[in-house]
């Protein structure tokens, strides 16, 4: 969230930090000073008042981020792969490709769990290239 001194507080989406996402907008009709949010809560302070907002209708459209802390290691004859939890997600996807210059949405699906790690067969025909999306439905 971000005040606007031209009245009110907009709201983004910056699960993805290079291109956050404009999602909603409150018009205080004064200059927004601050805003604090509690859990769906946003606590509007401008310059005559303090206004209560409940923002759960604007979160629930911001998309989870993707995982951060990626990590591989190989146990006996599989990969196992893990990541931090990511909030608002539902569930992960682990995507792979052998062709690094193979753009992401040609990647194939290996796996969607609702746990932050999975496991896959290590074999001839293994992937070089991982990574991982988090949805939310």
């Amino acid at each position: 969230m971000t005040c606007s001194r031209a009245g009110g507080v907009r709201f983004w989406d910056v699960s993805i930090p290079e291109s956050p996402e404009l999602i909603g907008y409150y018009n205080s009709g004064n200059s927004a000073e601050d805003v604090i949010l509690v859990d769906s809560i946003a606590y509007v302070a401008d310059y005559y008042r303090l206004t209560i907002l409940n923002v759960s209708d604007a979160l629930a459209l911001a998309g989870p981020s993707a995982p951060r802390e990626f990590s591989i290691s190989t146990t006996g004859d599989s990969l196992f792969f893990t990541w931090r939890p990511t909030p608002r997600a539902t569930s992960y996807s682990l995507w792979s490709s052998n062709d690094p210059e193979l753009p992401e949405e040609f990647y194939m699906l290996e796996t969607v769990t609702t746990d932050t790690f999975a496991s896959l067969p290590i074999s001839n025909e293994s992937r070089k290239l991982f990574f991982v999306t988090a949805e939310r439905e």
